[in-house]
């Protein structure tokens, strides 16, 4: 939430060459790299931001997202299915147009599920 205690509705996110505004409703995960915060969206596009992980958690205060680890916060309607790899680790897969997936842990998968049925 901001100062003002109203829902962000949009962030702006650096695409390309050009700064696009994205509905926070669209967004299906936010990871953080070294310097910068990757923002996937629903249709495919992805942007930075300069922003911290920390700043999502406050601007992404609902219950459709989820801190997951250090580095990434899921949007948990977005969520198409979950597929174990090789290696033990699962793979969340997103809609038909997002063409990324996500690898994580047995335990973080374990949160996901028990929020699912609560």
């Amino acid at each position: 939430m901001n100062s003002d205690s109203k829902p962000i509705q949009y962030i702006y996110l650096k695409y390309a060459e050009n700064v696009i505004p994205a509905k926070i409703s669209d967004i299906c995960a936010v990871i953080t790299s070294y310097r910068s915060t990757l923002v996937f969206m629903e249709d495919g596009r992805w942007g930075h931001h300069t922003r911290s992980l920390k700043f999502f958690e406050k601007a992404l205060d609902s219950p459709e997202f989820m801190k997951i680890s250090r580095q990434a916060i899921i949007n948990l309607t977005k969520v198409r299915a979950y597929r174990k790899t090789r290696e033990g680790s699962y793979t969340i897969i997103f809609g038909n147009s997002f063409p990324e997936t996500i690898t994580i842990r047995q335990k973080a998968l374990n949160s996901i599920l028990s929020e699912d049925t609560a």
